[in-house]
């Protein structure tokens, strides 16, 4: 059994370190990005299968009253991670530019998809891992068995780095461009209806961003740029031109170190809220149960 539960470990940790190197396509290649997407969609199959007695199990009682609110909501959470993982996969071949070229489509439902979903499978993953925290900690603590004295001050110190540079990434970084990416449309889309033949030609909502602009930058982030335009590399602001659709991409340690920061900080955010929130709840359901 502890076998397994370190074997659980070590495949999560490989999973969430290519997972968020996904988050950019350029971080090594564009056939990385391809392939490594692929490989962690087929090591979230193997985890599953590996729960698979555990998901079965709360399946059969998921309506039941015996069964606490965390594994329920554990178990919603897992679901939603799996739908994710499948809608990532299809959109991610939809739109290949190395791999399944042959199928590929220009569709702007699975260009938009393939960045809005991975935005918030990063929140899913958070609260996934501040669920399982407890867990986790003891199986490290198996490892390294710190004086209480040392891991609480320490403890609470981390979470407040991480709480700050998590909150900063995600306000700097593209998560929050990708979160509010459907919300955009949908305003753009009710204005069009609502102002369409009240609007002199030409006007529009200076602070709303035009299908245009979304279009372009959906454009950028894929390689691809218009007239007089030079694409950006996202991670490190140096430009460079694409070349076959977008394709070259140059490999840095630094830019890969700093996705792997970004990233890992911004679950972490959602993991602590997770963690702290469950606590919680479990305080206040061994109040009522003692009192009752």
């Amino acid at each position: 059994m502890k076998n397994k539960n370190w074997l659980k470990i070590i495949l999560d940790c490989i999973m969430a370190i290519l997972l968020i190197l996904m988050y950019n396509k350029r971080v090594i290649s564009m056939s990385f990005h391809e392939v490594g997407g692929l490989f962690v969609c087929g090591l979230f199959i193997i985890h599953t299968f590996i729960n698979w007695k555990w998901i079965k199990g709360v399946t059969s009682k998921l309506f039941s009253k015996q069964l606490p609110l965390k594994t329920k909501i554990s178990w919603i959470i897992n679901f939603l991670l799996l739908l994710c993982t499948l809608f990532i996969a299809l959109s991610g071949i939809m739109i290949s530019k190395t791999i399944f070229t042959s199928i590929g489509t220009s569709s702007m439902f699975f260009k938009i998809g393939h960045q809005v979903i991975p935005a918030y499978m990063l929140i899913l993953i958070g609260l996934h891992v501040g669920l399982h925290w407890t867990f986790i900690k003891g199986m490290f603590k198996k490892i390294i068995n710190l004086p209480e004295a040392l891991t609480k001050p320490l403890g609470l110190l981390c979470m407040i780095i991480l709480l700050l540079l998590g909150s900063y990434n995600m306000a700097t970084s593209s998560f929050a461009k990708w979160m509010a990416m459907p919300f955009q449309i949908s305003t753009m889309s009710k204005s069009g209806q609502g102002e369409k033949g009240n609007r002199p030609e030409g006007e529009h909502n200076e602070n709303m961003p035009s299908k245009d602009s979304i279009k372009e930058d959906i454009y950028r982030q894929d390689g691809k740029h218009s007239k007089g335009d030079i694409p950006t590399n996202m991670a490190d602001g140096k430009g460079s031109m694409p070349s076959q659709g977008g394709m070259t991409s140059t490999f840095s340690v630094g830019q890969l170190i700093n996705v792997l920061y970004t990233y890992s900080t911004i679950i972490s955010v959602w993991a602590i809220i997770a963690y702290w929130i469950s606590k919680l709840l479990h305080q206040l359901h061994n109040k009522n149960k003692i009192s009752s």
